[in-house]
């Protein structure tokens, strides 16, 4: 009798299906995993922002320094040429002093100017390699006559006076003294000379305002000239 009546009770009352207590506890572990996913997001985001204001920051600093470093840099570039400039100018002017003392004290001991060099003309007489020497002696060596003009300037000092030109070397190869081979169409020479007479006239001198040859162990007095920078006949 009884189980009939839980026959209908069943009949009449259909059991609920039982609860999935699993699934609901997988699809909450689900939404809680999502939710830590999106704030680990936010946090890197949030970081990432700071990293790229901070880095924003330093570089702007960065630029700054660089741009002051580079202003100072400027200033000190244009100071420094602006002391090189006045260096250079107190240099002239010291350099422009030497020399007009240079020439005032050549000319106190007997020097004289022309042009762009000055000439010491001997009193005493020397043979032609001793008035070399001495003129060495004096920072400068006998007088290499280029034009006409210097010519009529140490005639008005000296009438006879010995110069620097030789062929002692080679006979006929006239040579002033730094050297330079001399042209003999280009001389003042006296009519016929150099002639070598005697074979033995190797020295250059002046008569006058022409030149003739001598030998070079005789005595005249002899002319110096200061010049470093001069073209040579």
């Amino acid at each position: 009798m009884e189980m009939g009546i839980d026959s209908n009770v069943e009949e009449h009352f259909p059991q609920e299906p039982p609860i999935d207590t699993g699934n609901k506890t997988t699809q909450a572990d689900a939404g809680l995993n999502q939710q830590a996913v999106y704030r680990t997001v936010g946090v890197c985001f949030g970081l990432l922002c700071l990293l790229q204001v901070t880095l924003n920051i330093t570089l702007r600093l960065h630029f700054l320094r660089l741009a002051n470093d580079g202003q100072e840099c400027q200033m000190r570039y244009n100071s420094s040429i602006e002391e090189r400039d006045l260096l250079m100018t107190n240099y002239t002017n010291v350099v422009e002093e030497r020399d007009r003392l240079d020439k005032w004290l050549d000319e106190l001991i007997g020097w004289k100017s022309f042009q762009s060099s000055r000439y010491f003309f001997s009193i005493a007489e020397k043979t032609w390699n001793e008035a070399r020497e001495d003129c060495k002696q004096k920072g400068a060596d006998l007088v290499i006559i280029n034009s006409q003009e210097e010519q009529i300037f140490i005639s008005a000092h000296a009438s006879e006076t010995w110069i620097g030109l030789t062929d002692s070397e080679i006979e006929g190869r006239w040579k002033w003294v730094d050297g330079t081979p001399h042209s003999l169409k280009k001389g003042l020479w006296m009519a016929g000379e150099p002639n070598d007479d005697k074979k033995g006239e190797d020295c250059g001198k002046t008569y006058g305002r022409e030149w003739n040859d001598q030998e070079c162990s005789l005595y005249f007095r002899w002319t110096c000239e200061k010049n470093f920078n001069k073209g040579r006949t």
